[in-house]
C-alpha cells in the first residue's frame, strides 16, 4: 500500500515523536502492534504528523475509525489506489482537516452515505455528497470553536469553517480526497471565508461546503476569492519535496509553499481563483546593507480596522522571500530584537521592495495611507443550463426543509440529562446548576457533556462563598476559559496535585505560573497555533502552546479556588486578588494608561472603523477591546508598557480603506493621551460599479417581475426591508425626516419584503401613505438576499440591504446594515447619478 520511500519517511517521523515524547506514546505502541500491517503504518502515519495536541487530547482509539476506513477505502477502491499517494495520505486518510475537535466520524458518514452515491463516477459522487451535506447542515455564524464534524452533524448547523469541516469528512469517508481552503483575510470586506477543493481527474476543484450546485467550481464567493490577495490550504505532513515524490505526479500538485504556521505547511492557491496574479519578491537588508536570512516576513492586509497577516515567510540565504499575490495593498513587517522594517506595497505598480531593519521601533504622528483591494473578475467556469438551475433548486428547497426539522429536533441529550438531575439536589446546589447552564456559550450547549457539567459543578462548589458572587460564577464556576474542548479536569486536578501545593498556590497565585512556564514546554514545530491542548492533557503531557499554558493556569487556578480568567483584551492570565484582577505575570503588568479623546465617541465602533495593536519586533497583537467606557468624550485603556500602533480606517463601499495611523512608546507608569482621527471620504470615491446577479420577485397580485427590468430605466433604490425590526425602522424615519427630498424620488424606491406581514406594521403603513408612489414586491429572502449582498460585499445577514442602481442591474453604491446618515447620503447618491 506505501510506496518504499513513504514507509521510510512515516518510520523515520514516527520515532522521532516517540524520542520526544518518551512513554507518553507507549499505549500507542501498545495499540499499533495489534494492527495488520497496513493499519500499523496508517496509525505511525497519523501520529508522525498530527500536532502534539492531537496525541495530548485524545486516546489512541479515536484514530482507530481513521486508520480503518482509509486503508479500507485504498482495499476496496480502484479509483482510491489509483490517486498520486500524495493526495490519498494527505486528503483520504488524515484525521485533521483544519483546527476542529477530533472525533471519529468516517465509517459513520460513509454508510450514510454509500446507497446514494453507489456507482457514480469521482465527479458524481462530491456533487451528489454535496447535496447530502445540504440535507445535514446549513449555515448560522458562531464563535471562534470549531466542533468536530461529528457535532456539526448532529446538531445540523455551523459557520463556514464548520461547513467545510463537515463536507470535507464526509467527502473523504467516500474515498474523495478533500480539502478546507481559506481566504484568511479579505481584501475586500472586513470578514474571511472558508470553502472545499477536491481531487477530481486530476485537479483540484472548488465548491460551497453544504451549498451544492449542478457543476463543480461554482459558488457564491468566486467574485470574491478573485479580490483576495492571497489563498491558502495547508498540510499537516510537512514540505512536498522532504517526501521525494515522483516526478511524474501530475504538474498541479505541485503547489506554491509559502512558508509554515508551526508544523503545518501553507500552500498558495491565489492563481486558482484570480487574474492579474503578481510575484512579489521582497529582500530584507540589516542596518550595514547586508542580506537578513530566516527572517519572518509578514503580508498582511486591512481587516477590521487593523493589519492581519495573510501569509508568514522566512528569507532564504540571500535575505529574499517570493510571494504569488493579488494586484493590490499589502502592508510587510518584519522584526528581530529590538529592530524591525515596515512598508505598503501596491502591488498592481511595484513587485519588487527592500526592507531595511531600523535600529528601533520608531514611533510616528498620525499618518495617512489606501489600502485598496483586487478588482474581481468575472468567473470563468461552466455556468449550469436553465433545466440545472430549476432542478438543484427544486433539490435544495426540499434539503433545506429537512435540515430545518431537524436542527429544531435537536436538543442535547447530556445537557438535558444534568437538568433533570438537578431538579434533585439542593436549592443552592439547583441555583448554581442553573447559572453554569446559563453561563456556558450557545454553542456549547449544543455538545457540552454530562461529565464536564457535574465535574466543574461539584469541583467548583467546594469554594463557593470564598468570592463575591458575580466573580465566583463567571471567574470559577465557568467551564469556559478561551476556545479549548471542554473537559473534566476540576477533580482530576484538586487529586493530582498535592494539598500543600494548592495551597501554595492559593496564596501565591503568580507562583502557579512560574511553575507552569518552567515545567510546560513549548513545541510550536510540533503544534497548529489554533488547536489548544486541553488543561488536563497539557499537565500530563508537560507539553503546550503558549495560548494552551495560559488556558492551563486559569484551569488550574479554579481548580484550587482562585477565581482567574485570560484578559479579554490580550489573552494574558489574571487572577483574582483584594476586588480586582491581577497579572499573573508580573512582567506584564498593565500600569500604563492610554487616554483616547474623540469628539463624537459614537461613531467610533472597535474592530470597525479603528483598533489598537501592541507591537514588538517579532509579534503584532490586536488587543480585543470594548466600545464602552467613554465619559465625556474619553477613554481610559489600561495597558502594560511597550509600542502601540493605533489605527482608524474607512471602508469605501468598493473595498477600498482610506486609513490612518500613528505609533507610540509607553513607558512603564505612563499617562499618555491621544486624538482619534478619522479620513473624510468625498462622494465620487464611495461609488463602484458592480454587476447585479438578475432575480425574479412578485407583485401583490402574483405576477413576476425581473429585476433586470426594474433597473433598466435611469437610477433606483432597492431596499430589503425586515419591517418591524430597529435596524429597518431607523431607515423609514430618516425617510419620514427628509420628507421633502424623498418625494421626488418616491417611484424610483422598490421596497422588497419577504410577506404580506410587513403591511401591518404602522411604520410601514405610514411610509407608504407618506410615498405613495414607493413600489413594494415581495421576495424569496432566503435565495436572494444572500447571492445579491454576498455579489455587492456587504453582509446579507445585516437587513435592510440597500441598492443604488444607475442603468441595468448596474449597483453604484450599496450597504446593510443602519448606519446614521444613511438616507442623507441615498438622496446625494442619487442627485449624482441622475
Amino acid at each position: 500500500m506505501f510506496l518504499e520511500h513513504s514507509r521510510m519517511r512515516i518510520k523515520e517521523s514516527y520515532e522521532k515523536v516517540r524520542q520526544d515524547l518518551g512513554a507518553i506514546l507507549d499505549p500507542v505502541e501498545l495499540v499499533i502492534r495489534t494492527l495488520p500491517e497496513e493499519e500499523a503504518f496508517a496509525m505511525r502515519y497519523l501520529y508522525a504528523f498530527m500536532p502534539y495536541s492531537d496525541i495530548a487530547n485524545n486516546p489512541v482509539e479515536t484514530y482507530l475509525d481513521f486508520v480503518r476506513h482509509g486503508v479500507r477505502l485504498y482495499e476496496e477502491k480502484e479509483e482510491v489506489r489509483e490517486l498520486p499517494e500524495s493526495v490519498y495520505l494527505q486528503y483520504v486518510l488524515f484525521h485533521r482537516v483544519n483546527e476542529e475537535e477530533i472525533r471519529p466520524c468516517r465509517s459513520l458518514f460513509y454508510h450514510q452515505i454509500q446507497e446514494q452515491i453507489r456507482g457514480k463516477s469521482p465527479l458524481e459522487t462530491v456533487l451528489e455528497i454535496n447535496y447530502w451535506c445540504a440535507g445535514e447542515v446549513a449555515y448560522e455564524a458562531g464563535d471562534d470553536r470549531t466542533l468536530s464534524a461529528l457535532s456539526v452533524w448532529k446538531r445540523g448547523y455551523g459557520r463556514c469553517g464548520e461547513e467545510s469541516v463537515f463536507a470535507v469528512n464526509v467527502l473523504r469517508s467516500a474515498g474523495i480526497p478533500a480539502r478546507q481552503v481559506y481566504a484568511p483575510y479579505w481584501s475586500h470586506c472586513d470578514d474571511n471565508h472558508a470553502w472545499v477543493e477536491v481531487w477530481v481527474d486530476g485537479n483540484w476543484h472548488y465548491l460551497g461546503a453544504c451549498e451544492p450546485e449542478p457543476l463543480l467550481d461554482l459558488g457564491w464567493f468566486e467574485y470574491a476569492a478573485s479580490r483576495a490577495m492571497l489563498i491558502h490550504a495547508r498540510r499537516f505532513d510537512g514540505e512536498r519535496k522532504a517526501w521525494n515524490y515522483d516526478t511524474e505526479e501530475p504538474e498541479s500538485l505541485r503547489e506554491e509553499e509559502i512558508g509554515s504556521e508551526g508544523m503545518v505547511t501553507m500552500e498558495n492557491e491565489i492563481r486558482r481563483y484570480a487574474d492579474g496574479v503578481q510575484t512579489l519578491e521582497v529582500l530584507v537588508l540589516d542596518e550595514k546593507g547586508r542580506p537578513v536570512s530566516d527572517l519572518p516576513v509578514s503580508f498582511e492586509v486591512v481587516n477590521y480596522a487593523a493589519f492581519r497577516p495573510i501569509a508568514n515567510c522566512h528569507t532564504d540565504m540571500e535575505g529574499k522571500v517570493r510571494l504569488s499575490c493579488g494586484a493590490g495593498s499589502l502592508h510587510l513587517y518584519c522584526g528581530r530584537q529590538d529592530k524591525a522594517a515596515e512598508e505598503i506595497l501596491d502591488t498592481r505598480r511595484d513587485s519588487r521592495i527592500t526592507l531595511t531593519l531600523q535600529r528601533n521601533i520608531e514611533e510616528y504622528s498620525w499618518q495617512e495611507f489606501d489600502m485598496i483591494p483586487p478588482s474581481d473578475r468575472t468567473p470563468v467556469a461552466r455556468r449550469p443550463d436553465a433545466a440545472q438551475k430549476e432542478e438543484g433548486a427544486r433539490r435544495l428547497a426540499a434539503l433545506r426543509t429537512r435540515q430545518e426539522r431537524k436542527r429544531k429536533a435537536w436538543e442535547n441529550p447530556d445537557r438535558n440529562v444534568f437538568v433533570n438531575e438537578q431538579k434533585r439536589k439542593s436549592e443552592k446546589e439547583q441555583r448554581m446548576g442553573r447559572a453554569l447552564l446559563k453561563i456556558l456559550t450557545a454553542k456549547d450547549q449544543t455538545d457540552v457533556r454530562l461529565d464536564v457539567l457535574k465535574d466543574h459543578l461539584s469541583g467548583a462548589m467546594l469554594y463557593a462563598g470564598t468570592v463575591p458572587e458575580e466573580i465566583f460564577i463567571k471567574h470559577m464556576l465557568n467551564p469556559r476559559v478561551e476556545d479549548e474542548i471542554l473537559t473534566p479536569y476540576r477533580r482530576w486536578f484538586q487529586h493530582e496535585v498535592p494539598k500543600e501545593a494548592q495551597e501554595r498556590f492559593r496564596n501565591n497565585p503568580e507562583s502557579l505560573w512560574t511553575w507552569i512556564c518552567q515545567e510546560i514546554r513549548e513545541c510550536p514545530e510540533h503544534e497548529r497555533s489554533t488547536v489548544l491542548t486541553t488543561p488536563a492533557a497539557c499537565f500530563r503531557i508537560r507539553c503546550g502552546s503558549r495560548r494552551s499554558k495560559a488556558v492551563l493556569y486559569v484551569a488550574m487556578a479554579r481548580s484550587f479556588g482562585i477565581a482567574a480568567r485570560l484578559n479579554e483584551a490580550d489573552g494574558m492570565p489574571e487572577y483574582w486578588k483584594q476586588g480586582r484582577f491581577m497579572a499573573a505575570d508580573p512582567n506584564r503588568r498593565k500600569d500604563c494608561v492610554l487616554v483616547l479623546r474623540a469628539e463624537e465617541p459614537g461613531t467610533w465602533r472597535y474592530s470597525q472603523n479603528w483598533s489598537l495593536t501592541r507591537i514588538s519586533a517579532t509579534e503584532q497583537k490586536v488587543l480585543r477591546l470594548r466600545d464602552e467606557g467613554w465619559k465625556k468624550q474619553k477613554k481610559e485603556i489600561f495597558l502594560e508598557s511597550g509600542t502601540y500602533r493605533l489605527m482608524t480606517a474607512t471602508r469605501l463601499p468598493n473595498g477600498t480603506v482610506h486609513a490612518a495611523a500613528c505609533q507610540f512608546l509607553l513607558t512603564p507608569g505612563e499617562h499618555r493621551e491621544v486624538q482619534l482621527q478619522s479620513r473624510k471620504s468625498n462622494l465620487m470615491e464611495i461609488l463602484e460599479s458592480l454587476s447585479l446577479p438578475e432575480f425574479e420577485v412578485h407583485k401583490e397580485d402574483g405576477d413576476k417581475c425581473s429585476s433586470r427590468v426594474l433597473t433598466g430605466d435611469g437610477a433606483h433604490v432597492l431596499l430589503w426591508l425586515k419591517a418591524g425590526e430597529e435596524p429597518t425602522e431607523h431607515i423609514l424615519n430618516e425617510m419620514i425626516q427628509e420628507r421633502e427630498r424623498f418625494e421626488d424620488w418616491a417611484s424610483r424606491i422598490l421596497f422588497f419584503v419577504s410577506s404580506k406581514e410587513a403591511w401591518e406594521h404602522p411604520l410601514f403603513e405610514k411610509i407608504l401613505r407618506l410615498f405613495p408612489d414607493i413600489r413594494v414586491f415581495y421576495d424569496d429572502f432566503e435565495e436572494h438576499v444572500p447571492s445579491v449582498g454576498r455579489r455587492l460585499y456587504v453582509d446579507h445577514e445585516k437587513l435592510p440591504l440597500l441598492a443604488v442602481t444607475r442603468g441595468e442591474q448596474n449597483v453604484i453604491y450599496a450597504s446593510s446594515g443602519y448606519q446614521v446618515g444613511t438616507a442623507d447620503l441615498v438622496l446625494r447618491i442619487l442627485e449624482e447619478a441622475s
